[in-house]
């Protein structure tokens, strides 16, 4: 039985020596995305041309197009870091929501694909206001409702 424990315990101390080695795993490679955001951001404002207006309309819809999909994927790249450090799942739900918008702006192929990316986003609103229970998201209203219903 005695033997039993310490199997257990040995168990219990390697299991945990490899959850902290993937944890801190995670946190190199959640830095790692960060450095590589930040050269990606130190990038984008070098390639944007401050001082050259362009031509005409379209050449600035495409510029703007560009540094729209660079910086939205940017942004998702921030999130999913986040994710990776503080481990909450809140944040899956803002990489989502950052996803489909940035699909949404930047590949529009019809109005399915419009009505579609609306639904989503609608849908991934409703999931972090009454779906969600987190310490981060806005659900007191939720909280407050029961706290009512059992007062009242």
């Amino acid at each position: 039985m005695a033997m039993d424990i310490d199997v257990l315990k040995q168990e219990s101390v390697r299991k945990s020596f490899e959850m902290k080695v993937l944890r801190l795993l995670e946190k190199i490679l959640a830095l790692f995305m960060v450095l590589i955001v930040a050269w990606g951001v130190i990038m984008l404002l070098m390639s944007v041309k401050w001082n050259i207006a362009p031509a005409d309309s379209t050449d600035f819809h495409i510029i703007f197009k560009g540094i729209l999909s660079d910086l939205l994927l940017l942004i998702v790249a921030v999130e999913f870091a986040m994710m990776l450090i503080y481990h909450r799942i809140e944040y899956i739900v803002e990489i989502m929501v950052f996803v489909v918008a940035r699909r949404m702006l930047l590949e529009t192929g019809g109005v399915v694909d419009i009505v579609g990316g609306v639904a989503a986003l609608a849908g991934l609103f409703a999931v972090r206001k009454y779906i969600m229970i987190c310490p981060g998201c806005d659900h007191m209203h939720i909280q407050d409702k029961s706290k009512n219903q059992k007062a009242g």
